[in-house]
């Protein structure tokens, strides 16, 4: 394998939302290794560009699940925020009141609501009424997005900027946002605290949670890189 795919929150964090600095180390160490390192997150740009850097990963990222990538230098987007909006705006004809804006103003490509109303629901009305949006779920908020992008594009886009193979690639997801990514690499993981229908897409499903799970997989693949 020559690149590893990762979520950030629920995949390389704690319980209470912050890095593993172990888990911080080993991608280090995987990158030393020659093993490029994908963020792909659903995350604003501002908060991906910033962890790629400190994290000291090979720069290319994918942020808002997708809606654009970053090569180090320059964005790219594979999304549009009118195609949201204009998702939101059906949505609000369906569902009224119980659409619940999150505030988020450094957002390129999408639009965040609360979880209050179904997913699946609402995503049949969008197909319903022609428009070009979709919703996608980070088990913290909704996502709206247009309906061209997911993580698994990102994936591809960030393994051809590379040079790479996507079959090359192995994927380390938790939550449904990234069912599209563990689909299109070479090898997808969830990590124990991920929903049933993650784990259903996953080549490997891991035993332990979070950032705990992320080690196991690494330590699968990466003997080297184990525990003494």
């Amino acid at each position: 394998m020559k690149a590893l795919a990762l979520d950030i929150d629920g995949t390389i964090t704690n319980q209470k939302g912050m890095l593993d600095l172990k888990a911080v180390e080993i991608i280090r160490k995987l990158e030393e290794k020659g093993i490029l390192v994908f963020l792909i997150t659903g995350r604003n740009f501002c908060v991906t560009s910033a962890i790629t850097k400190y994290l000291g990963t090979c720069g290319l990222a994918a942020a808002e699940n997708g809606g654009l990538i970053w090569d180090g230098f320059k964005k790219t987007f594979l999304g549009f925020k009118e195609k949201a909006e204009e998702g939101l705006k059906i949505l609000m004809k369906k569902f009224g009141d119980k659409i619940i804006i999150v505030n988020s103003p450094y957002r390129e490509t999408d639009v965040l609501v609360k979880r209050t109303f179904d997913l699946n629901e609402a995503n049949e009305f969008l197909i319903k009424s022609g428009v070009e949006a979709r919703m996608l779920d980070s088990g913290v908020v909704y996502h709206i997005v247009d309906s061209s992008v997911n993580k698994g594009k990102a994936l591809k886009k960030l393994a051809e900027s590379a040079g790479i193979n996507i079959k090359e690639t192995i994927a380390i997801g938790d939550n449904l946002n990234d069912i599209d990514m563990l689909k299109e690499a070479g090898f997808g993981v969830a990590v124990a605290n991920a929903p049933k229908a993650l784990k259903d897409e996953a080549d490997y499903v891991c035993k332990k949670e979070y950032a705990e799970g992320f080690k196991e997989a690494i330590f699968l693949f990466f003997k080297d890189l184990g525990p003494e």
